[in-house]
């Protein structure tokens, strides 16, 4: 057989997976920190565990983008398949 078939599950399963690590990493992103007795160093510490939050909201947005294309292109696929089928069998008629 030629050509290709991908299992719609596939492409729900990892879309959801990518959307509960968007998620979860978002709610690190998005968490109040306090600032650190780390001595002559709070300040840096806090600055530098800020910086490593934003960058983690940032990864989850990406995460939830690609969720996101990952759905467009399955219903896509689904679509054109359903497309292929639909002519297929008027053919038959």
């Amino acid at each position: 057989m030629t050509g290709f078939s991908v299992d719609p599950g596939v492409h729900d399963h990892l879309a959801g997976t990518l959307t509960a690590a968007a998620d979860a990493i978002d709610a690190v992103g998005v968490a109040e920190i306090e600032v650190p007795n780390a001595g002559a160093l709070s300040g840096l510490m806090t600055l530098a565990i800020s910086h490593h939050m934003s960058a983690a909201a940032e990864y989850a947005t990406g995460l939830g983008a690609a969720a996101d294309a990952i759905r467009q292109t399955a219903a896509a696929y689904a679509h054109t398949d359903n497309a292929a089928a639909d002519s297929f069998h008027s053919l038959l008629r």
